[in-house]
């Protein structure tokens, strides 16, 4: 008797453990809690909806070309137009003739089907022109990629040159309001700040007749249908420089086709400067350059989102499904360079903005007419912290996903329809986003509850760009710097 007793008290106490099991279970499924980390717990229960504004009226102003510019089908052909001026035949740069500093990421990555553009060209039947550039636009990925080709006399002056300093500045009454270069220049967005000078360097020796590349994301300026050439213009500046100690996450470097960009601030020559910058990586063949520079937890990351398309590490990057496209990646340098630097042919150039009203310019015009960038915020975004009374979960960061307006470019939604938004807050333990060489443990989530108080980096957007043409979807990760309200 006793034994069954016995018996049946044990079996009701397991009964009442796994009830206890079980509501557990239902409560942490009805709250959507994701994730405990390091005393974070993350949850994904969105607080509202983003806005999207529909109010944005568009301008499309004609072409105002000039005689003798072409529209060369760089698709198709073997070598540039030239004016009967031109010295030798300059084949394209992703052709097999072609020398070319730049990887090969970049080399095949052209095709109008992805939505490459013809935005600008020197190259001409009827003009001859001394610097030989050209400009092309992605639609669907906000991008700006100048091709340059140096060729030319006075090569042996700059041979022991090691390192390409480029920049884009924009200039003009409106340069300042604009948020065009923030995308390029900044590494976590401010709304209420604006880059005018982005400057990004390649780690390689100079060589004649030869193709060098550069490329910036460009943000949707929702004003830019007001400006004009003397209000807003964009322009180029590159230069050799040469480097005396150059260290990449404490690695001495010598030539690298991956480029790498100041963000939030800006280098010249004859300056030294330790602390933060970005990677800029273009695809596989990038990320081979620099795995032996990356820390292994940041190597596992880049091929996950490589390889799997997992976006979940990724804060600023404009990648398609090929995993072909720009992403952004921390890095550190300590830089010191030689007090002067040369200037290469044709050095400073500036070129007009397409989606302003470019009939009054003077000189060669952009083939592209449309507004360029394909999206931005209205105004920051917006965490709530809450101080609790649970001691140990003393601090909640909420993020109000109804504090989101996206200004979408017309010119993309007329092509290609965003899908897949999603938004969630970055924090991290400490300030910095870099550390010990290394990207810092990231709590990503709609809200965070924590024993410690966090530092939040801000809200990262992401979403698909879906041409309607059936083309490769590109996917866009941008984090931007929120407003911290303290619930009372």
């Amino acid at each position: 008797m006793k034994k069954t007793v016995k018996f049946l008290y044990h079996l009701v106490i397991l009964v009442v453990l796994l009830i206890f099991i079980v509501s557990c279970h239902e409560i942490v499924s009805t709250t959507e809690l994701t994730d405990i980390n390091d005393d974070v717990i993350i949850e994904n229960t969105p607080n509202g909806s983003p806005i999207i504004n529909n109010t944005i009226i568009s301008k499309d102003y004609p072409p105002h070309l000039i005689p003798g510019q072409e529209a060369f089908d760089w698709e198709n052909l073997e070598y540039l137009p030239l004016s009967p001026y031109a010295k030798a035949p300059i084949p394209l740069p992703w052709t097999d003739k072609a020398k070319r500093c730049f990887s090969d990421d970049i080399r095949y990555d052209f095709k109008k089907s992805d939505g490459w553009e013809l935005y600008s060209c020197t190259f001409s039947k009827e003009i001859f022109a001394a610097v030989n550039t050209f400009i092309l636009y992605n639609r669907y990925r906000g991008v700006l990629r100048y091709y340059y080709y140096l060729t030319g006399t006075g090569i042996d002056k700059v041979k022991d040159f090691n390192i390409l300093s480029n920049s884009i500045l924009a200039v003009g009454s409106h340069a300042s309001m604009s948020p065009s270069l923030n995308f390029a220049h900044q590494k976590i967005v401010d709304i209420n700040k604006n880059s005018i000078l982005c400057t990004t360097i390649d780690l390689q020796s100079i060589s004649d007749s030869t193709w060098y590349v550069w490329e910036n994301e460009i943000a949707f300026d929702k004003d830019i249908y007001n400006q004009n050439p003397g209000t807003l213009m964009l322009g180029f500046a590159y230069y050799m420089l040469k480097k005396n100690v150059l260290l990449l996450n404490g690695k001495p470097i010598s030539n690298l086709n991956t480029k790498v960009r100041f963000s939030d601030t800006q280098y010249g020559y004859g300056d030294s400067y330790s602390g933060d910058v970005n990677l800029l990586l273009y695809g596989k063949n990038d990320l081979n350059q620099v795995s032996s520079i990356l820390s292994a937890s940041d190597l596992s990351s880049l091929k996950q989102i490589y390889n799997q398309q997992s976006f979940n590490e990724l804060l600023n990057g404009t990648i398609d499904s090929s995993s072909e496209g720009e992403i952004q990646w921390d890095a550190n340098i300590s830089i010191t360079t030689a007090p002067s630097g040369v200037g290469l042919t044709g050095g400073n150039e500036t070129f007009a903005v397409s989606g302003a009203d470019n009939s009054v310019m003077q000189g060669m015009r952009p083939f592209y007419t449309k507004a360029l960038g394909v999206f931005y915020l209205n105004a920051k975004p917006k965490v709530t912290y809450s101080k609790l009374a649970d001691e140990n979960r003393q601090h909640q960061y909420e993020f109000n996903a109804n504090s989101v307006e996206y200004l979408f470019n017309p010119s993309v939604t007329e092509i290609a329809d965003i899908k897949n938004i999603t938004q969630e807050i970055v924090a991290t333990q400490n300030a910095g986003l870099f550390e010990n060489y290394s990207r810092a443990k990231l709590f990503i989530g709609q809200k965070l509850t924590s024993n410690l108080p966090l530092t939040i980096q801000g809200v990262r957007v992401g979403f698909d760009v879906v041409p309607k043409d059936g083309s490769k979807k590109v996917h866009i990760v941008k984090t931007f710097q929120a407003d911290i309200i303290v619930a009372k």
